[in-house]
This record gives C-alpha cells, sequence and structure tokens, in this order.
C-alpha cells in the first residue's frame, strides 16, 4: 500500500504485544457480585445446552461456554432484569458462538494422522 499515492503518510496498524492482557476484572464490586450471580446461575445450563448442540465435544464447549460469559460480563450494563431472564439471551450467545465454530471447522481442510493407512503404498528405499 505504501506505493499507492496518497498512502506515504499513513502509518501501518499497530497490534497489542502478545504478553499485553486485557484487564476485565469488574470495575466496582456490584458488577462483580452480579456477574457472580450471573456466572453461578446459569454456568452449568449454558454448558449443558452447548454440550446438546455441538455433538458433545467438551473442550470446544467449554470454550464456548467461557466466551458466552465473557460476552454477558461485557454486556453487565445492557442486561436488565431479574438474572433468571438472562438465560435465553445466554443461550442465543452460545448458539451463535456454536455455529461460528462449526462453520469455521468445516471451512479447514480435513486432518489426517500420522499413522499411515493400510491402503498407503509402502515405501520402498532408494537404490542408486
Amino acid at each position: 500500500m505504501p506505493d499507492t499515492p496518497g498512502n506515504e503518510d499513513v502509518p501501518p496498524p499497530q497490534r497489542a504485544p502478545a504478553h499485553e492482557h486485557i484487564d476485565v476484572r469488574p470495575s466496582t464490586e456490584d458488577e462483580y457480585f452480579r456477574f457472580r450471580e450471573v456466572f453461578d446461575a446459569h454456568h452449568e445450563a449454558v454448558l449443558k445446552f452447548v454440550l446438546r448442540i455441538n455433538g458433545g465435544r467438551r473442550p470446544q464447549a467449554e470454550d464456548i461456554t467461557q466466551e458466552t460469559l465473557l460476552k454477558a460480563w461485557r454486556s453487565l450494563d445492557g442486561l436488565h432484569g431479574d438474572v433468571a431472564q438472562i438465560r435465553p439471551w445466554l443461550y442465543t450467545v452460545a448458539r451463535r458462538l456454536v455455529i461460528d465454530a462449526e462453520r469455521t471447522r468445516q471451512a479447514r481442510p480435513r486432518e489426517v494422522s500420522g499413522a499411515p493407512s493400510k491402503s498407503w503404498p509402502r515405501a520402498t528405499p532408494r537404490t542408486r
């Protein structure tokens, strides 16, 4: 892009260093207790829901549950009402994350194990 006229003064985008982390702690004690209440009330239910719809792949289900609850924490100010009323929203977020993960998985080439297949020809030593 630097060769394009008019882009000489535009600096390249900067990425945060890999060792830098985002502070995800709640800013107030009230936020902490509100999120803790949401987590305690919904964590197991969201995990079971994700396990049902992702084919029982537990590591992926745990990641999606964690991402779902992280989105809940980030949206805590916009989540009004009783803690029990948040579950449908959490299920919607989790379902969309499962769909995204499945699309990503299908877009990747199929993994091949390191063990040779019986149908593969055996390698023969080369002679010079």
